[in-house]
């Protein structure tokens, strides 16, 4: 049935429950996180490995409108912040830059992940970076990734 599932762990929990016993991929696209943060708060962080460890795939988030970073767990990427695609925030780089997240399965499996780090231009044109932007980018993305690893 449409609608929004409001940020409530235990109706997440049990709907991911529920749709990991009919369907071989459960993949939840959380919106949440603090606007223009680098890295997810801790008990976002949590609640996400909450939800692997529940059935699901792998989890991405979006919402604080920068990219948060990536952690493995449980053998799975996690994708935290996927940052902006098409949006009207060009006013910084962290702002005006997010990715795209390619994922291969194997049967039910993640067995490759690449990221494609995109620029918004003229507010609404997503371009794909050069080398250069996308190793600067990556700096910044895994900047967050060990931010995070060293949190604990």
């Amino acid at each position: 049935e449409p609608g929004t599932n409001p940020l409530i762990e235990t109706q997440i929990i049990a709907d991911i429950e529920a749709l990991a016993g009919q369907y071989d991929i459960v993949i939840p696209f959380i919106h949440m996180g603090e606007q223009y943060q680098w890295v997810l708060p801790d008990v976002l962080i949590q609640l996400c490995r909450r939800m692997v460890d529940a059935g699901a795939t792998t989890v991405a988030t979006s919402h604080p409108h920068v990219a948060q970073g990536m952690e493995w767990y449980n053998n799975t990427p996690m994708i935290y912040g996927l940052g902006n695609f098409i949006y009207d925030q060009m006013f910084t780089v962290d702002t005006a830059q997010g990715h795209m997240v390619d994922l291969t399965f194997r049967g039910d499996r993640i067995v490759n992940f690449r990221m494609h780090p995109v620029e918004i231009e003229d507010f609404t044109q997503p371009r794909l970076l050069g080398p250069g932007e996308t190793a600067a980018f990556m700096d910044r993305m895994w900047r967050s990734h060990d931010f995070m690893r060293d949190r604990g």
